[in-house]
């Protein structure tokens, strides 16, 4: 970016002062560059940086917003308010998440923290590979470069041993899967598996399921105790004699 310097010069006293300007050029900040864009960020016309101008800092490569590869990137290049405004940020070319820039073939590392450089795109990303996530986050998804707690089945503990491709989650169960568990079906709200969800779910003398706790119990009331000799539901949903 070019700024002008003037001088002005004549007579302070009793004269009529004379003032000539002399544009120089003075290097400020890089230019990013964002398809489309006809200015200088885009290898236009701007002088920023030029070779005549002594002593100004030598001036990093300019990079470009790598090309979009889906729609949230999309969003974020349109968007006024994204992070295009900021000169080392782009958006992601498959997430549309704010990256830094990079360059993967820079001697000393380019990327802050456990961030590596994406060499295709020129931006830092969580992982490329799984051995890039370590922890509980420890799958990495490709596709966004994202760690993630999960990508399939194999990533899952035991305890948690089904991949909710959705949510990238180890979860208990997923609707239509039978639990680990014999007789326990999957709960579609907290996909974890219980002991019931209706009274459907419960089978011989614990026919009634007790919603509150999600378990087969023998009954919630004295209309559930047909046998003459235990008409009283007890405090423990038990069938119980009148003694």
């Amino acid at each position: 970016m070019k700024l002008g310097a003037c001088v002005a010069a004549g007579a302070m006293i009793g004269a009529l002062g004379w003032a000539a300007c002399e544009p120089q050029d003075i290097y400020l900040f890089d230019e990013v560059s964002v398809p489309g864009d006809g200015g200088a960020g885009a290898g236009g016309s701007g002088s920023a940086g030029s070779a005549g101008s002594a002593g100004a800092p030598a001036m990093p490569a300019r990079r470009t917003q790598p090309r979009c590869e889906s729609a949230a990137c999309e969003r974020c290049v349109a968007d006024p308010t994204s992070c295009l405004g900021e000169a080392v940020l782009f958006c992601h070319p498959r997430s549309g998440d704010c990256v830094l820039t990079c360059d993967a073939e820079a001697e000393v590392p380019v990327c802050p923290g456990e961030l590596v450089c994406d060499p295709d795109h020129g931006v830092c990303v969580e992982c490329l590979l799984a051995r890039d996530c370590v922890g509980a986050l420890r799958a990495c998804d490709l596709a966004l470069s994202r760690c993630v707690e999960c990508v399939d089945q194999a990533t899952c503990p035991t305890a948690r041993p089904v991949c909710d491709v959705a949510s990238q989650t180890c979860v208990e169960c997923t609707p239509g899967q039978s639990c680990v568990v014999p007789g326990e079906v999957c709960d579609p709200d907290t996909l974890r598996c219980v002991g019931c969800l209706s009274d459907a779910n419960c089978y011989g003398e614990d026919s009634r399921c007790l919603l509150t706790e999600q378990r087969c119990v023998e009954c919630l009331s004295a209309q559930d105790c047909l046998e003459p000799d235990r008409p009283i539901c007890s405090d423990e949903l038990e069938c119980e004699d009148e003694d």
